[in-house]
């Protein structure tokens, strides 16, 4: 699956050009293409100079298109904030695309002149498309028509070009030699290549060394973040080389396997760098949520921030149930992570639970920091049943009212349960309304392509699609697969999916796990096999629900609901085919 890109800007004072309708002869093109389901475009227009980072970071496309002007040395022009003309220089397109050197693929700039810029980018990505002189609009339309139309036809980069060039002369314009393509493809092979050789060696040390001169400049922290990522690339891909050179065998790590679902963790990262942030992570069981929160926890901790993670599967029910024995915990917990002094009991005396545990968070814990703490308190669905439950949201509640006190700056908090079955509370004392909220989805194709990559593996398309129709986009699901097929390499797929539903299968203890709960409850399983059943979405009562989706069996679409995957469909109706009530 292929991400394209397609970025424009045509500021006020500039000549107007044709870019919308560019934009849609690329998308009708493409969809008309008997490779159209390898292809997804993202679109960001009128973009502003400082658009074109957050745009690839949020889109993370293996193509960039730009349709715009360019003034040849002067630089590509994008808009300022005004929408007034903003000229980009070679040299910082190339830093920025350097960055993204291990995603991009391609980069077409579809503007006069605009050859200096692609000779610079083209030191850090495969193939670059310039202009060596001012193209005509109906030329750069032509050219790009014939160049996506060889892309969606499964040709190569170099075909797609010739085919974008000759389009140009068949439409009777004389301009076939203006665009110019760049290949840098054998050169950037040898720096990304697993060679043991000291000049691999130096070439990875040379790209450390500029990320890190990079970093030290770096003042945009969503930036920052993402040179550091490079860096620990760098780094590992420099032991890799060192350890093969010394025969030693090296294994990637669990964390090089985190898929993003951009745009959710940049908008995550933004929202921890503002004053007394609050983010809510919502997503059935093992879906990601601690994966994120992880992640989370690495920038904030870039940032120099304290962090502070609690699960509260840990507790007890009858500390979870009782307010002051839960916040008392809260309060422990908290000063421990931190190696503070436990101070808790000389707060704790004759007022209300809520108020002690704010008082020792305003006075005592945020008072002792000089940097912003993120607290993070992952299911939190232990407690929504609870007698404490009331008492605990509604002091979250407050604690975001006061953030724009100085003492609650610097406190940000992020919240992960795993039910759309919230507590009941009044509108203004629940915290399930307020700050962020973040829906984990399933992952989608080009993710599933992207865990199977950084593997190592190399599946067809037509292979992807199987492993999702049975288990659908659950990350557990496809990551335990793909994880079996790594360490079973004589493995097949099809062996796989075809007892996939059984107890015989690789999903056997997940799916008994599950059933080792259903058969307990009559009500739940009625439902579930009302469910199941089914070859429509049905409503069920919210009390089920609440407990189905929590399991992760179940999804939402609207007020009615259905299985989650083809795999728990077929298992739990053979199952629930045994009860005997």
């Amino acid at each position: 699956m292929k991400k394209i890109l397609l970025l424009s800007a045509n500021p006020f004072k500039t000549t107007r050009l044709r870019v919308d309708e560019e934009m849609h002869e690329i998308r009708e093109g493409l969809r008309r293409s008997k490779q159209r389901e390898n292809f997804v475009i993202e679109t960001a227009q009128a973009v502003r100079y400082r658009d074109i980072s957050r745009a690839i970071l949020d889109h993370e496309p293996n193509i960039v298109h730009f349709s715009g002007h360019g003034e040849g040395e002067q630089g590509l022009i994008f808009e300022d904030e005004t929408g007034q003309p903003k000229l980009v220089k070679a040299d910082a397109l190339a830093r920025l695309f350097e960055l993204f050197a291990d995603e991009i693929e391609c980069v077409v700039l579809n503007a006069c002149y605009s050859e200096v810029q692609a000779k610079a980018i083209a030191e850090h990505i495969p193939y670059v498309v310039g202009m060596n002189k001012a193209i005509a609009d109906q030329a750069a339309i032509e050219f790009a028509v014939g160049f996506y139309d060889g892309l969606g036809a499964g040709k190569s980069v170099k075909f797609a070009y010739q085919l974008g060039c000759n389009s140009i002369e068949i439409a009777g314009i004389p301009e076939r030699l203006t665009p110019q393509l760049l290949s840098n493809v054998e050169a950037i092979e040898t720096q990304n290549n697993n060679y043991t050789t000291s000049s691999a060696l130096d070439i990875w040390k040379e790209r450390l060394n500029e990320f890190q001169k990079q970093e030290a400049i770096a003042a945009d922290p969503a930036v920052l973040f993402q040179l550091k990522k490079q860096i620990e690339a760098c780094q590992e891909k420099i032991e890799e080389l060192e350890q093969q050179e010394g025969k030693i065998s090296f294994k990637k790590k669990q964390s090089d396997h985190y898929i993003e679902r951009s745009p959710i963790e940049q908008r995550c990262y933004q929202e921890l760098l503002t004053n007394g942030a609050l983010i809510r992570v919502k997503a059935a069981e093992k879906m990601g949520k601690t994966l994120l929160l992880e992640q989370l926890a690495s920038f904030a901790q870039q940032q120099n921030y304290k962090t502070v993670y609690l699960n509260l599967f840990q507790p007890e029910n009858s500390i979870l149930d009782e307010s002051s024995q839960f916040l008392r915990w809260l309060c422990k917990r908290v000063s421990r992570k931190l190696k503070l002094p436990d101070e808790v009991d000389e707060f704790w005396g004759d007022l209300s639970p809520n108020t002690d545990c704010t008082d020792y968070f305003e006075d005592y814990i945020l008072d002792e920091l000089t940097t912003p703490l993120v607290l993070q308190l992952d299911n939190i669905e232990q407690i929504f049943t609870k007698n404490s439950a009331f008492d605990f949201f509604s002091m979250i509640r407050s604690w975001w009212g006061m953030r724009h006190k100085e003492s609650w700056k610097n406190l940000r908090l992020i919240l992960s349960y795993s039910t759309e079955a919230l507590p009941k509370l009044p509108i203004h004392q629940s915290p399930f309304n307020v700050g962020l909220e973040i829906k984990l989805p399933e992952f989608n194709q080009e993710q599933v392509m992207k865990l199977i990559t950084s593997h190592n593996l190399h599946w067809e398309p037509e292979n992807i699609d199987k492993l999702m129709i049975m288990v659908s986009g659950h990350p557990y699901l496809i990551s335990e697969g793909i994880n079996y097929l790594v360490n079973y390499p004589d493995s097949k797929l099809d062996d796989i999916l075809e007892k996939a539903h059984t107890e015989e299968g690789l999903y056997a203890a997940y799916l008994q796990h599950h059933w080792s709960i259903l058969e307990q409850d009559k009500e739940l399983s009625d439902t579930l096999r009302q469910i199941v059943e089914s070859e429509q979405a049905i409503a069920i009562s919210p009390k089920y629900s609440y407990i189905l989706e929590k399991m992760g069996l179940i999804c939402q679409e609207g007020n009615q609901v259905k299985p989650r995957c083809q795999m728990y469909r077929l298992y739990f109706q053979e199952r629930l085919k045994t009860l005997t009530w």
